[in-house]
């Protein structure tokens, strides 16, 4: 049941652009790549110019899938960059100092970022501080791929290969040398970027509106620029990662720990709630879920505020979802406030409680990310400790993670084929591999008793697909054999992911006592057994 919220926002957003050209040239003339380089920015002055940039800083107005919202970016060329995002209610932001990429999202939680995530905002650097001009770190990574012809009019074709990220193909206007659009990817999401409004910054031609579309997700992003400054100097702490106390969430009692009992049912785990102090409901714990998500039929009564929509990724694909602002959730004798989470319809994947409370939908990275949580299936409990006092108990095997769109991953190796796996408690079934994965290293063949199975029911929509049978599953240190695994068929969200090779799900983890550590990025995994450590 996976579902990402926020990631989709940092797809290749180039607002302070650089391929802009002034001086015209022609499709059909004889083609020399660093001349229109040179163009594209504004000519032989313009070169001059940004190798005398520090700073720059943008500011603007942005509609993202048709909100209204404001930008600031900041960037100190070679490898400092900072974007900040408004929407009403909420912000986010994304920043990489030279060292660490990070992320704060919708409740202001703070994270390091790697693998594509990070990838992708170096790409962005990468266009940004107009690397691809300075042959020494160019190299082999620009190529001039001919003219093709679109809607009637000429365009030069560039691929760029940064050192991080996939492959991006841009497209110069024959004519007058002005970057007309770039398309790029991420993991199995094609994004487009056009550019347009170009005017003199310093004698650089920039792009003063920008438009990031992702049709797939569906995502549509629109900036406009209304100030952009270069050499105004500013603080360059502004690109390193925040530390800043967390105060969303209170422990009741004085102990150090909060013991509370949940309901394992159907390969999900329902854990007890209550919504603003009045209504009580039953959430789906969901480590795959980068935010909280509500079933709009338990909070309907509420008639809460809307801060805005976001596109979530789940197994099967995409789904819009509304956002809103709660003043309180209570699970157990521990709250969380202030905190925006999304709103659908989720009366197809979950249950109301034996005590007749409704289901209220599912929470993740909100709640596992404050506090250790060791989820004991063997006597149905949750144990939630207070971060502050909290030592990993003994007797466990720990396996660092590191977060995948606010979801954690771990190494493994499927019949000796290494990948990266998410570890999901929304996930009800078992070891679920992504297409992409199983495609590329042919596990079909190294699989046993192949058979067609049904739809596997999650945000974004079902999933058919077969299961078969694996030799072997390591997890980090662990090692499981003879596991049945299943195979869906899509190729959307995030079973036909390119980065991932599968999912772990409850089917695998009951097998053990797990305790989640988003502070130490480890899961650690105990026995199974009467007693919780």
């Amino acid at each position: 049941m996976s579902t990402n919220s926020m990631c989709c926002l940092f797809v290749s957003m180039t607002v302070w652009a650089s391929f802009i050209g002034a001086t015209p040239t022609r499709a059909d003339s004889p083609f020399d790549l660093d001349s229109l380089f040179a163009v594209s920015v504004g000519g032989p002055a313009a070169v001059v110019s940004l190798q005398q940039v520090r700073y720059v800083k943008v500011t603007g107005k942005l509609t993202y899938n048709g909100q209204p919202g404001r930008f600031t970016e900041y960037l100190m060329p070679p490898d400092r960059i900072l974007l900040e995002l408004s929407f009403g209610q909420f912000s986010v932001a994304q920043g990489f100092d030279g060292r660490i990429a990070w992320q704060r999202d919708q409740n202001g939680r703070l994270m390091e970022i790697s693998g594509y995530e990070k990838r992708e905002l170096i790409k962005s650097l990468y266009f940004e501080t107009h690397a691809y001009l300075d042959p020494s770190r160019r190299g082999n990574s620009v190529s001039y791929k001919g003219t093709v012809v679109r809607e009637d009019t000429g365009f030069y074709l560039i691929a760029f290969i940064p050192s991080e990220g996939d492959t991006v193909l841009a497209y110069f206007n024959g004519t007058t040398g002005v970057l007309a659009q770039m398309l790029s990817r991420l993991d199995n999401v094609q994004t487009v970027t056009y550019f347009d409004n170009y005017q003199p910054v310093n004698g650089i031609l920039t792009p003063m509106r920008t438009q990031l579309e992702a049709p797939e997700v569906p995502l549509t992003i629109e900036f406009d620029a209304e100030s952009c400054r270069i050499n105004e100097p500013f603080d360059s702490a502004v690109f390193s990662m925040p530390v800043e106390p967390d105060t969303g969430y209170r422990f009741v009692s004085e102990g150090d720990s909060v013991r509370v009992p949940f309901s394992y049912r159907a390969g999900h785990i329902y854990v007890p709630a209550v919504i603003n102090g009045k209504r009580r409901v039953w959430l789906i714990l969901d480590s795959g879920a980068s935010a909280t998500i509500f079933n709009e039929l338990a909070v309907a009564e509420f008639d809460l505020e809307a801060a805005g929509t976001i596109p979530a990724k789940g197994m099967g694909g995409f789904t819009e979802v509304m956002m809103v602002r709660i003043d309180s959730l209570q699970v157990g004798d521990v709250f969380l406030y202030g905190q925006i989470g999304g709103v659908m319809d989720l009366s197809g994947i979950g249950h109301q409680g034996a005590d007749g409370a409704p289901f209220g939908g599912v929470i993740g990275f909100d709640f596992l990310s404050r506090f250790p949580v060791l989820v004991d299936y063997g006597d149905s409990s949750l144990t939630i400790y207070r971060p502050e006092r909290f030592r990993t108990p003994d007797g466990g095997t720990s396996v660092p993670f590191r977060l995948v769109m606010q979801v954690p991953a771990i190494e493994g190796a499927l019949s000796g084929v290494p990948g990266d796996f998410i570890v999901d408690l929304g996930n009800a079934y078992g070891l679920i591999l992504h297409k992409e994965f199983v495609e590329k290293n042919r596990l079909d063949t190294l699989l046993v008793d192949i058979r067609e199975t049904g739809a596997l029911g999650g945000v974004g929509g079902a999933v058919d697909g077969r299961t078969g049978v694996a030799r072997s599953f390591d997890m980090g240190p662990l090692y499981l054999d003879s596991l049945r695994v299943m195979l869906p068929g899509l190729s959307q969200g995030l079973a036909g992911s390119s980065e991932l090779a599968g999912n772990i799900g409850n089917m695998v983890l009951e097998s053990y006592k797990v305790l989640f550590d988003y502070r130490r990025s480890q899961i650690t995994f105990y026995p199974a057994g009467p007693a919780a450590p």
